[in-house]
């Protein structure tokens, strides 16, 4: 008879599990190395699509699952109490980025809050490489990542944008902390090795660090 009891998924493999390594590398700095990097791993991903008949359902359904009502206009970002970002992509489309929700429950529970409409879920976590990039010389390095104009006076933090990255197309979100930008890259999975090669390339001449 076939085996029907419930199985137990594997845990996502990090997409640079075969590229990231702790470490110092590149040039030595007095004041130690000027950009970090590191890979976020286990993020929830979400993304939600709602026709412009449905926005006025969307946005109440949102804050309710995420605690946070969604920016209305592409390119803004809103952050909840817990951390998770609302990032809207697009007209009437976010991405939603949470540490403290399974994927599953995310996604189950936006469409339970969104109910009767035509806005459609998708579930991306599997999908996606988020590298951060973080430092006095992180700018630096995205200035040679991105042909976008990342000023703090035209991209002021929270928020985000749709360009390319190393000449692949992705999303940078920006962030401040401690009056410190920092950058975080989200591209297809399948295009993470190359933008960690080209990272670490770019950031070598000022010094750089791995974290896990």
């Amino acid at each position: 008879m076939p085996d029907n009891s419930p199985k137990t998924l594997p845990g996502r493999r990090s997409a640079l599990a075969s590229h990231l390594r702790p470490g110092v590398f590149g040039a030595q700095c007095e004041r130690g190395p000027l950009v970090t990097l590191s890979e976020r791993t286990g993020l929830t991903l979400v993304q939600v699509t709602a026709r412009a008949a449905d926005k006025r359902k969307a946005g109440p359904a949102i804050k309710k699952v995420t605690g946070v009502s969604p920016p209305p206009k592409t390119g803004e970002t809103r952050i909840a109490d817990d951390g998770t970002a609302v990032h809207c992509i697009g007209p009437e489309r976010w991405l939603i980025v949470a540490e403290t929700a399974a994927p599953d429950a995310m996604t189950a529970a936006l469409r339970e809050a969104l109910g009767n409409t035509t806005a459609a879920v998708v579930d991306l976590s599997s999908g996606r490489a988020v590298v951060r990039i973080s430092g006095p010389k992180a700018a630096a390095v995205m200035m040679a990542a991105t042909p976008i104009d990342l000023h703090p006076d035209v991209l002021p933090a929270p928020a985000c944008a749709h360009t390319l990255i190393a000449q692949a197309a992705g999303l940078i979100a920006v962030f401040e902390e401690a009056e410190e930008r920092i950058f975080e890259l989200h591209l297809q999975r399948s295009y993470a090795g190359h933008l960690w090669e080209f990272l670490t390339e770019t950031a070598a001449q000022y010094g750089y660090s791995v974290t896990d």
